[in-house]
Formats: C-alpha cells, structure tokens, sequence
C-alpha cells in the first residue's frame, strides 16, 4: 500500500518543479533585458617624486595663451638738430680822425708816384748834366779837390742813383726847392746832415728823405765825403 503512494508523490513533485522551471522560463523570456555597464579597468600612476601616493587626478592641459597682439612699431620721427646761429660779423672799429689822415696821405703819395714817375724819369735826365756839373763844385775832400778816381765820379754816381730813386709829389707846387748836405761814410751809407734850405712843404721834403734812404747804400767811398745835393721840380 506504501507504494502507490510513494509513486504518485514522486511524479507530483516532478511535475512541479517542471512547471516551475516553465514558468521561470518564461518570465524570463517576457523580462526586459538589463544592460550591464561595461567594466573599465584604470591604472592611477604616480608621478615621480610623489611615492606613497596610491592614486592622482591629473589636472587637464592648460590651452596654449593666445598670441599677443602685435601693436605696429611706430617710427619716432628724429628731433630737428638745432641750427647754429649765424654769428654776426665783428664791427671794425671806428678809425680816428689821425688814422683816416694818414691813410689819404698815403694814396696820396702812392698816386702822386704812378702819375708822375715817367714825367720824374723824363726831368731827371734832362737835369742829369747840369746836376753833376754843380754837385762836382760842391764836392769836398781830398778825393774832389785833386780830381782823383772816387771824386766827380763818385758825386755823379750818388746824385744820380737818388734823383732815380726820388718821386715828385704830383700834388706839390712846381717852384719848391730843397738843398740838403749829405755825408757819405766809408762803407757807403749816406744821410741828411743839414738841410741848406727846406722847401717849406712837408710832402715834398718827405719824398726827398725817402729817396736817400731808399738809395742806400751807396759804393764805399775812398774816404768819407760831403756832398752838397739840390731837389727841385
């Protein structure tokens, strides 16, 4: 009798688990399917120096700054150079009274010479002969009395070497006259050791000292000599 009833409860729980296993099946079937999120695996390594340290956030990269912007170069313009101002020219002094005197007296004589030279060169040889026949009475010392070489020759040779260096001042009277002693020394310089006779105007007695230093010197005499010598126009 234990066996039937053995056998009818084996095949009751056989069947039960069957459908249980069916209806599992089944709402499994009908089920909306879960989708599982993928598995990452991540490595957090430690950047030197910072041992000990089980994990780091490595901060994102900083975006590379922006170009600054390049202004335009503006060109200084270069700073005028100061001009130097023109210096004003010196102002000649203002001449005396004396000095403008002495300076028409000299244009004067340098006139009075280039106006009147060949006229003086032209006189001086239509006197020459009358000259010398004076100046050898006038002549002394032993060399003139007796005639001997160094006498008229000698007066000839030292009036006539002055009357050619002497210029007339054209601006002077034509009846002025002058006499003068001249003394010759040994070595042959000459000058004024009397005036006989000035002619009583001071450009003319003026041009005759300047043609007896002007003439010097002369040929060295034998022996010192007066000679007695007469300028007139």
């Amino acid at each position: 009798m234990n066996q039937p009833f053995f056998s009818r409860a084996l095949g009751f729980s056989l069947a039960l688990h069957i459908s249980i296993v069916v209806i599992a099946f089944l709402v499994a079937s009908f089920s909306p399917a879960r989708k599982i999120a993928p598995n990452y695996v991540v490595t957090l390594v430690a950047p030197p120096g910072d041992a000990g340290t089980t994990a780091s956030v490595s901060a994102a990269p900083e975006a590379a700054p922006a170009p600054a912007e390049t202004k335009p170069e503006t060109k200084t313009k270069p700073e005028p150079v100061p001009q130097k101002k023109s210096e004003p020219a010196p102002v000649a002094p203002k001449r005396t009274k004396q000095e403008k005197l002495a300076d028409e007296q000299l244009l004067s004589d340098r006139v009075a010479a280039l106006k009147a030279k060949k006229r003086i060169e032209e006189m001086v040889a239509q006197r020459r002969t009358a000259e010398v026949s004076k100046s050898k009475a006038t002549g002394t010392g032993p060399a003139a009395k007796g005639g001997k070489p160094g006498g008229g020759d000698y007066v000839s040779l030292v009036t006539t070497k002055i009357h050619r260096n002497w210029i007339y001042p054209e601006s002077s009277p034509q009846n002025l006259e002058m006499i003068v002693l001249l003394r010759v020394r040994k070595d042959g310089t000459a000058s004024v050791e009397r005036v006989i006779k000035g002619s009583g105007n001071p450009l003319f007695d003026r041009s005759v000292q300047r043609a007896i230093s002007k003439s010097n010197p002369f040929p060295p005499p034998p022996q010192e000599m007066e000679i007695q010598a007469t300028f007139s126009p």
